[in-house]
């Protein structure tokens, strides 16, 4: 994710001089993050260091729940009981998009 993300950054640096465009990375959102290995608080500092004012305000953690949603062609949001990392999840994916909402100047009508 992280090669992902760098070559989003070169891609964005070429549209903006190629187009004479002011575009930038507005949101990095690290997601299937399994916190109980050390790589996983490597990945989230080496993000954070790197897009210090692109990264979400919390990330994904890993979820099965959610992985077995998705093979059933669901989101986390269509779980009727979702496990505690996929509550987790949803929490994220929602502070990322109102995040989102902010850095792009527009407003949040919960």
């Amino acid at each position: 994710e992280a090669e992902q993300a760098d070559a989003l950054r070169r891609d964005l640096g070429k549209i903006a001089d190629n187009f004479a465009v002011d575009i930038e990375l507005a949101l990095v959102l690290p997601n299937k993050v399994d916190t109980r290995t050390n790589l996983a608080e490597e990945y989230l500092d080496a993000f954070e260091s790197e897009y210090p004012d692109a990264i979400a305000p919390d990330y994904v953690p890993y979820s099965q729940d959610i992985r077995n949603a998705a093979d059933r062609g669901q989101t986390a949001f269509a779980l009727e009981e979702p496990s505690t990392t996929a509550r987790r999840a949803r929490e994220a994916y929602l502070a990322a998009a109102e995040t989102l909402v902010e850095r792009l100047g527009g407003e949040h009508h919960g």
